[in-house]
């Protein structure tokens, strides 16, 4: 009796001040026993529970662990609970360790889910979506398994309830470490795990201070995310070679960020990506307010314009003149739009290109028209609702009626522009009525000077 109080004391001890050894040995432990789906959905078979008191000796506690696991390990849920609950252990500690057991299950598919394809992030790739069209599907494949693991958590435990750590699981687990090994395999995973600590711990910060603007981010709030985004670089650094330092840029960092946005329709190569992207990490270090020119004096103004000027000449330099003319194009909103749209209407490959280039010769036929010394009023409003006419035909025909009804509200400013100077053209001159001024001769005013001048009230 005395050796089973003695065990229970140990026990009771090792999953309340060693819950962390206890939990990483039963998650442990549950993935190499566990050779496939069905296994795994059991807790490990039971070596038996009633033989506590029969325990010759007390082993050493690192001898112990595993012999207290084999005791209470068992073939399903309620029974694994009932021998936990029968040493005492708290409900908290006992809602942890099932929803361990059965998070490791989920997260080996979580993990076959985010490895499964050929989709791999590539840091060149533009758009919000660099894995491709079929990602959506695998998000949606897994959130299913997310629910299930919720739905099996939750059955398990019954009135125990879900612990909070347990409740939103999947982009924080095991779906964030696949991400890592998948898109930063060029660091160790040890380096991984602190790449991404130091992350969040600088994304807190940096929330911290937006949300205490207010929405008014004054110089000293600019300068202090300059300083935390300089104070984490350098801790970054420190973790790595600078080879491996700038392909985590190249992934995470703002301007790669900022770029694969920007360059949406410009569709860089690996090795432009790469050449543009020295080029604008040295210009956003140097000017690294993301509001612009607002609230710089007019020197820093001049010096930044001056600065963004060379920085347009050193990628003519690097690209070349033809794939330059292609970059600037990508720097258009509109442009953009039109990109986005075709992609994700699937139209035909050139469309944006077509639209985007009429939208260039119409703006300078437009022109044309209204500097024209020859043409009339009524004959420049004329030209210009045929401009029009044709303008929305043929923009319609190539997006079609959905996407040109997009298009109109989100880029398509130029053909609204047109619109509205037709009529602006078209409408009748109306010119401004003249009044009937009564003639009076000089005798008339003679008459009415001398009789106001005779009169006690002033005159109106």
């Amino acid at each position: 009796m005395q050796s089973t109080r003695s065990n229970l004391l140990i026990i009771s001890m090792l999953l309340n001040l060693g819950l962390l050894l206890g939990l990483g040995y039963v998650v442990s432990k549950s993935g190499s026993n566990a050779s496939s789906a069905d296994e795994a959905s059991n807790i490990h078979p039971v070596k038996g529970t009633e033989n506590l008191s029969a325990q010759s000796g007390e082993p050493e506690p690192d001898q112990a662990i595993p012999q207290i696991w084999s005791m209470l390990e068992a073939e399903d849920y309620p029974t694994f609970i009932a021998n936990l609950q029968k040493i005492g252990c708290p409900d908290e500690t006992i809602r942890l360790l099932v929803a361990a057991e059965i998070n490791e299950k989920y997260n080996q598919q979580l993990k076959d889910m985010m490895r499964s394809g050929d989709e791999e992030f590539k840091f060149w790739a533009t758009g919000m979506n660099p894995f491709g069209g079929s990602y959506g599907a695998k998000i949606s494949d897994m959130m299913e398994v997310e629910r299930a693991r919720q739905d099996e958590v939750k059955a398990a435990l019954g009135e125990l309830g879900v612990p909070e750590t347990a409740e939103s699981w999947m982009y924080g687990g095991p779906a964030m470490a696949s991400y890592l090994e998948q898109n930063l395999g060029f660091l160790p995973k040890e380096e991984r795990n602190n790449v991404m600590d130091i992350y969040m711990q600088y994304q807190m910060k940096q929330s911290e201070i937006i949300m205490n603007a207010n929405g008014i981010m004054l110089p000293s709030d600019q300068e202090a995310i300059r300083a935390m985004k300089q104070e984490m670089n350098e801790q970054l650094a420190s973790l790595m070679t600078p080879e491996q330092k700038q392909d985590l840029d190249l992934y995470m960092s703002d301007t790669a960020n900022m770029m694969r946005s920007q360059l949406v329709g410009f569709n860089p190569t690996e090795d432009e990506f790469r050449a543009i992207f020295d080029i604008q990490q040295a210009f956003d270090q140097n000017y690294s307010n993301q509001y612009g020119l607002m609230g710089a004096s007019p020197e820093e103004q001049a010096e930044r314009q001056a600065a963004q000027q060379e920085l347009q000449n050193q990628i003519r330099e690097t690209l070349g003149e033809e794939r330059f003319q292609d970059y600037q194009k990508a720097q258009d909103y509109s442009y953009r739009t039109l990109t986005q749209l075709s992609d994700r209407l699937g139209l035909e490959s050139g469309a944006a290109d077509e639209v985007y280039g009429m939208q260039q010769d119409i703006q300078t036929a437009q022109n044309q028209i209204l500097g024209d010394p020859n043409l009339s009023m009524t004959e420049k409003g004329a030209a210009l609702r045929e401009i029009a006419n044709e303008s929305r035909s043929s923009v319609e025909g190539l997006l079609g009626e959905e996407g040109y009804n997009y298009y109109l509200s989100s880029g398509g400013y130029w053909l609204n522009q047109l619109e509205t100077t037709a009529n602006n053209f078209e409408q009748p001159v109306i010119q401004p009525q003249g009044f009937d001024t009564p003639q009076s001769t000089d005798a008339q005013v003679l008459d009415l000077v001398e009789e106001v001048l005779q009169s006690d009230e002033p005159l109106d």
